[in-house]
């Protein structure tokens, strides 16, 4: 089963369902007319714990008085409270997360008390009594299989716990067929065949290594094949026969290691040449394990050996005494044994070997005393470990004595002693977690109603621990269960007959009926939330229908006022009836149509009237334009107003005239353009090219269209830039010869250079720049102030002026500037002379041009011998052929 669809609607229809009881809410508010009337609601709806009805009359009274300080309080309030709802709104999704997580699960009981658990927070949610509907009709429609599924999984699990993994596999197969969309049977079918896999590769594991462990053993290498056969057993511990081998090789294996430890002491000491004790430490060796051969080939090899050294005695007891008391110096003293006793064995009764031997044994009496002191301490540490139950460090304590004494038996008792304990307490233990795991087992088969394998599972049990009684009481509980099983199964068959025909009902609209059997069902199983829950649901339904009656009949009132409206033509008061019957009913379609109806109607109302201003707007601008001559303009805006209403005469009469006027106006255009063009041409025919290509220009204007006028343009212009090009070289010589004299600070001259360049390229700025640069300079660094006011000086008259002679140093550089206005209408010039007291000593001519202006003069006097070699302090000016104004004559440097 999964989690249907109508789950993901939930949120949207409470959401539906709040914005719908704020619309019917805010719609009653608009009903409170003052101020006192919407906080009486308010208050009301506050005690009845209808906050959206309150909240819509507080915001009603705020409204009517703004800033109330009452109203925004409770405001606030029903806000904290609204917060609470949705942290409770929090808590329900938590639980109804959880009951599908449940339901996904097939744990349908557990599910439905979840979503019981939701309902006693949200009473009547549509989407936890519909998965509850479901799931009894599902339990009902389903039961028999239901219970055949839930035991065979469950027995799927016990038989996989038991590594009975074909008969585990079977069972979740079958469980399979039953719900094939089930994913829990796939996943635990696919998790058996997985350990069963596993199961196998560690049995292949555990016989590989038994195999090996065998082959050891029939060789006799007890040590390595029970490393083996441990190996083995803690691959599959459950497998006995590894356990039997492993009891059957540990004293084996005891007598190998101490075997092996008495043939490695003796081969050092046949090695060292000490054969006396390799010849004892192999009979010790000979007497643990007689089978084998080599300590007793090793004994006659020794006896071989010493019989020899006799031929030479005194020779080699020299010898032999000789390397003892060097080793005894070097402390060597295992070696120095070993040729103290060859020596005592070629002549036994000679004192001084048994001197030596004896020192030697004294000093390992010493040495012994002290390790059988800390070898006491260890083996003390190892009982008591033992009595106070530490086994680990017992055992590591006893096997570290055994190795420094391997011929004391005591720890090897002990360790005997440890091993037959440990098996003791994992016998035991194996015993209880066997029972604990068919207890566990059986007490799942009990819950999930699989009594016959619970009563085997509980049987084995006891088996086990017969001395428990808990297997034996399930036993008798379950056989009381079974014999109630059939009463039981028919309360539950009425009962959810009961249940089934009052979904029926439910869903056939019958909810009158459905209640009823809801009834007799609670009276079947009291205890049963459902149809209580149905119960409720079903009342509330009522309930609502009988509010969206009364919307209803407030709609219908609203609608009908609203078409009453419409036929009178008030149409926005037919408009506002129907949206406040929409506002009842969102989206109904009968308000809705008739709504769109009367829109339909303004919008027509005001697309005619916009019709007629736009008429009439394009009349009133044609019939300016018209008259201003603009007939192009005014055709546009009549042969708008004709679209607007072609049926009009006027538009069409005024476009008649408009053609008539067009006519005129393109004749005389005609006539306009012809005469722009034999114009041009006579003063193209005299080169006169700027003069023609401002005609043509002009032709070109009145005619864009026409060819022959743009033809003559791009002549026009090549001449020009031809005649500019030569002009150009004209005026880069004059330029140069300007700068010349502007470099070399003769400005009189340079300005004269600079006024020709102008002539030559008048549409040139850097000449005038220069000019004005110039002038700028001279009247900048003046000296002397001569004239400093508008003076007028008359034809034929000489003006004497005054000043005190310029500084020597200055005079070479001295220009005379002067602003001159030529009051007549002529060319004129001014005659000036200069001298020192009564001695005249030189003069210049001013050239004054016909202007109405006043124009700047600069004369360079500095030049002239007598202006620097003389201390000149006076001046005088003589106008000819006419009259003129100095509002400037000053004495500057130029440098």
């Amino acid at each position: 089963m999964k989690i249907p669809a109508n789950r993901s609607l939930l949120s949207s229809k409470f959401l539906l369902v709040i914005t719908l009881l704020f619309i019917l809410n805010s719609a009653i508010a608009q009903q409170a007319t003052t101020y006192d009337e919407a906080i009486t609601y308010g208050d009301k709806n506050m005690k009845t714990s209808s906050l959206l009805d309150a909240k819509a009359y507080y915001q009603q009274a705020l409204k009517l008085k703004p800033g109330d300080d009452y109203a925004k309080t409770q405001i606030s309030v029903i806000v904290d409270k609204m917060k609470m709802v949705m942290a409770v709104e929090d808590e329900y999704y938590d639980i109804i997360d959880f009951a599908d997580e449940l339901y996904n699960q097939n744990k349908l009981s557990q599910a439905v008390s979840e979503y019981s658990k939701a309902l006693n927070i949200i009473p009547n949610d549509e989407y936890a009594l519909s998965q509850i509907r479901e799931i009894r009709e599902f339990e009902y429609r389903e039961k028999e299989k239901i219970d055949n599924f839930n035991k065979s999984m469950e027995a799927g699990k016990i038989y996989l716990s038991d590594e009975e993994f074909d008969r585990a596999i079977e069972q979740f197969k079958f469980a399979a067929e039953i719900f094939p969309s089930k994913e829990l049977p796939i996943t635990e079918l696919s998790r058996a065949q997985d350990l069963q896999k596993e199961y196998a590769r560690k049995e292949a594991l555990f016989d590989a290594k038994y195999e090996e462990a065998e082959r050891y053993l029939l060789i006799k290498n007890y040590s390595k094949s029970l490393k083996l056969f441990r190996e083995a057993q803690k691959i599959m511990p459950d497998i006995l026969k590894a356990n039997d081998k492993i009891n059957q090789l540990v004293p084996l294996a005891q007598k190998e290691i101490t075997f092996n430890v008495l043939i490695e002491n003796a081969d050092e000491y046949y090695i060292s040449q000490d054969f006396i004790s390799a010849q004892r430490e192999y009979m010790a060796a000979s007497e643990v394990w007689p089978e084998k051969n080599y300590p007793s080939d090793m004994i006659l090899k020794i006896n071989e050996k010493l019989e020899s050294e006799k031929q030479d005695i005194d020779n080699n007891f020299n010898n032999y005494v000789l390397s003892g008391d060097s080793l005894m110096t070097s402390k060597e003293y295992a070696l120095a044994l070993g040729k103290y006793n060859l020596a005592l064995n070629l002549k036994p009764d000679n004192s001084y070997p048994k001197e030596k031997i004896a020192e030697i044994e004294e000093i390992y009496a010493e040495n012994k005393k002290a390790f059988e002191m800390n070898y006491s301490k260890m083996i003390a540490s190892a009982d008591s470990a033992f009595s106070k139950g530490a086994y680990a460090y017992a055992k590591l304590s006893y096997e570290t004595a055994l190795e420094l004494k391997p011929e004391d038996s005591y720890p090897r008792e002990k360790l005997t002693e440890l091993e037959d304990l440990e098996s003791q307490i994992a016998a035991q233990q194996k015993i209880n977690d066997d029972y604990n795991k068919l207890i566990s087992q059986a007490d799942d088969l009990f819950k999930s109603g699989n009594y016959d394998m619970a009563i085997s599972k509980y049987s084995e049990a006891q088996l086990i621990k017969s001395i428990e009684n808990y297997p034996a009481d399930q036993i008798v509980k379950i056989t009381g269960l079974l014999a109630n099983a059939e009463k039981q199964r028919k309360l539950d068959e009425k009962y959810n007959e009961l249940i089934t025909v009052a979904f029926q009902q439910f869903n056939q609209d019958k909810l009158a009926d459905s209640k009823k059997s809801y009834l007799n069902a609670s009276e079947l199983k009291p205890m049963e939330n459902l149809p209580k829950l149905q119960i409720a649901s079903i009342d509330s339904m009522i309930t609502i229908r009988q509010k969206e009656a009364e919307v209803r009949k407030k709609y219908d009132v609203l609608v009908s006022k609203g078409d009453e409206y419409k036929l009178s033509k008030e149409y926005q008061n037919a408009l506002n009836s129907y949206n406040e019957a929409l506002l009842l009913i969102p989206g109904e379609s009968i308000a809705l149509s008739k709504k769109k109806e009367v829109e339909t109607i303004q919008v027509n109302i005001r697309r005619e009237a916009e019709r007629k201003r736009s008429y009439d707007d394009a009349i009133t601008k044609g019939d300016k334009l018209f008259a201003e001559g603009s007939y192009e303009l005014s055709k546009i805006e009549f042969e708008r107003a004709s679209k607007l209403y072609s049926d009009k005469d006027y538009p069409r009469q005024r476009l008649d005239d408009i053609s008539k006027e067009l006519e005129r106006v393109a004749a005389e255009k005609e006539e306009r353009y012809l005469n722009s063009i034999a114009e041009a041409d006579v003063f193209y025919d005299r080169a006169e090219y700027e003069y023609a290509l401002e005609k043509y220009v002009l032709a070109k204007s009145i005619k864009p269209d026409a060819s022959y006028p743009q033809k003559r343009i791009t002549e026009c212009d090549k001449y020009i830039a031809e005649r500019k090009a030569l002009l150009m070289e004209d005026y880069k010589i004059a330029i140069a010869e300007a700068e010349k004299f502007y470099n070399g600070k003769i400005y009189d001259k340079a300005i004269l250079a600079f006024r020709k360049a102008h002539q030559i390229l008048p549409s040139e700025t850097y000449p005038d720049e220069m000019i004005n640069q110039i002038t700028k300079f001279i009247e900048e660094n003046s000296i002397v102030d001569i004239i400093n006011a508008v003076d007028t000086i008359f034809m034929g008259s000489t003006d004497k002026l005054a000043f005190n002679p310029v500084k020597i140093s200055v005079r070479k550089s001295n220009y005379i500037f002067l602003k001159v206005k030529n009051l007549s209408d002529k060319a004129t010039k001014l005659i000036f002379s200069y001298g020192s007291d009564g001695s005249k000593n030189g003069g210049f001519v001013v050239q004054v041009i016909e202007s109405n202006d006043y124009n700047d003069y600069i004369v360079r006097v500095g030049n002239q011998y007598k202006w620097f070699s003389e201390d000149n302090n006076w001046l005088t000016i003589h106008p000819e052929n006419g009259d003129v104004e100095i509002s400037m004559l000053r004495i500057s440097k130029g440098y």
